[in-house]
């Protein structure tokens, strides 16, 4: 299966480090293909930022997936095999650390204490020292997972927002032919 845009794909997930710009892509996505959009943030956690019960979270993950349509947006290492399986292309962000961290840091100055609209209800924006580590060590940590729940499928890898977009806009252009229409904005 190619990674170019396909008008065709009804299944597309979006990875990579917090920060690294996937509910932005996955946004635009959604405009330019008509697929539906599904934040794992707000599907998982609950409101105060309460993890769900393994088994809860496991079936609402195999629900989702069940939907004959979809952009899921969300790393969620324990079960990304199962999203990339099903997945027409997996769009894997993987853009540097630093930018991801500028992001991050830029995201909760700019949002402390609203609930984004990516995020789960009753989760605001807070600072927390153990999520920017997180974003700190991605690379080392996350990476390996990410790489061996995608290994063998259709898999479009970006290590540039530039990159990312340019693709977006060849599906566009797909798109404007298809069902979608060629909007613009990013």
């Amino acid at each position: 299966m190619s990674t170019d845009p396909d008008k065709s794909w009804q299944r597309i997930v979006i990875v990579g480090c917090s920060g690294g710009g996937k509910s932005t892509l996955a946004r635009a996505l959604a405009v330019r293909t008509g697929l539906p959009l599904y934040h794992l943030d707000q599907e998982y956690w609950l409101p105060g930022w309460r993890m769900p019960d393994r088994d809860d979270w496991n079936a609402k993950h195999a629900a989702l997936l069940k939907r004959p349509r979809w952009i899921i947006e969300g790393t969620y290492a324990s079960n990304l095999s199962e999203r990339a399986a099903l997945a027409d292309v997996v769009v894997f962000l993987d853009l540097p650390r630093w930018r991801c961290l500028f992001r991050v840091l830029r995201r909760v100055v700019m949002s402390y204490g609203k609930v984004r609209p990516d995020m789960a209800p009753g989760c605001p924006e807070q600072f927390d020292a153990s999520f920017i580590r997180y974003v700190w060590t991605f690379k080392r940590q996350k990476i390996p997972q990410i790489e061996a729940a995608i290994n063998g499928y259709n898999v479009v890898r970006f290590s540039s927002q530039k990159a990312a977009y340019a693709w977006l806009e060849t599906v566009a252009e797909k798109s404007a032919n298809g069902s979608a229409k060629n909007r613009s904005g990013l």
